[in-house]
């Protein structure tokens, strides 16, 4: 099974022709596979497989900057989540918004993959947090207050039956507070609200901290994926 295509929002954004292939195969020719993409060469290229232990250091696949994990919370009619009185909808930028989407993506690939320009791995969450904002990938942004200021936040989408939950972060100076369950319990409410049957919720193996909180939140683990960066230039 092999799947390719151009990506056009991406090669946009980063001023580069970007392409994704998705395989459930290691050995496959990327040069080959991407002719025809786009006029001219392709830049970059976006791999995804199935997680394999040990095949990390697949050199033709490039780099490997994420094993994406998903994990799923299932919901039934007879569940409750309460909604904390320091939660609320937010609809306008805030300054700690931003510095709060950065945090949830201290992980991300496109900070771990130093080949991108400076500033890039900001520029794209400081623009996930406007999208989310504005409606654009997000139903909801949640954040939860202390005197006023912003100390936590998730975003959330409904998507078919399901909602899945874009950033949540909980502000370095709070953690170990139970801000994060709160927010958790919080994007469960809106689930429940909209009658979604579960939760779904994406973070990196290499984030054995939001593992081990997605898991203690109920969460059970149905997806693994390596991604891999293949810089053609």
């Amino acid at each position: 099974m092999i799947e390719k295509k151009y990506l056009d929002w991406d090669s946009e954004f980063f001023h580069l022709k970007v392409a994704k292939i998705v395989t459930d195969s290691l050995a496959v020719n990327i040069s080959e596979e991407t002719k025809g993409l786009c006029e001219g060469d392709i830049d970059l290229v976006y791999i995804e497989t199935p997680y394999v232990e040990g095949a990390e250091d697949n050199s033709d696949f490039g780099k490997a900057v994420d094993i994406k994990y998903i994990y799923e919370i299932r919901l039934h009619e007879h569940d409750a989540y309460g909604l904390d009185e320091h939660i609320s909808i937010c609809a306008e930028p805030e300054d700690e918004l931003y510095a709060l989407a950065l945090q949830a993506g201290h992980r991300s690939r496109y900070r771990v993959d130093r080949n991108f320009a400076e500033g890039e791995f900001e520029r794209l969450y400081r623009m996930w947090m406007d999208n989310s904002l504005n409606g654009t990938i997000a139903d909801y942004v949640l954040a939860y207050r202390k005197d006023g200021i912003v100390k936590g936040m998730v975003t959330l989408k409904m998507k078919d039956d399901v909602s899945e939950i874009g950033l949540l972060a909980v502000d370095a100076s709070m953690r170990g507070m139970g801000i994060g369950r709160k927010l958790m319990d919080a994007a469960l409410h809106f689930t429940l609200k909209h009658r979604k049957t579960a939760l779904h919720v994406a973070t990196q193996r290499d984030n054995p901290g939001a593992c081990r909180f997605y898991e203690r939140c109920g969460g059970i683990l149905i997806s693994s994926t390596s991604i891999y960066h293949k810089w053609m230039r």
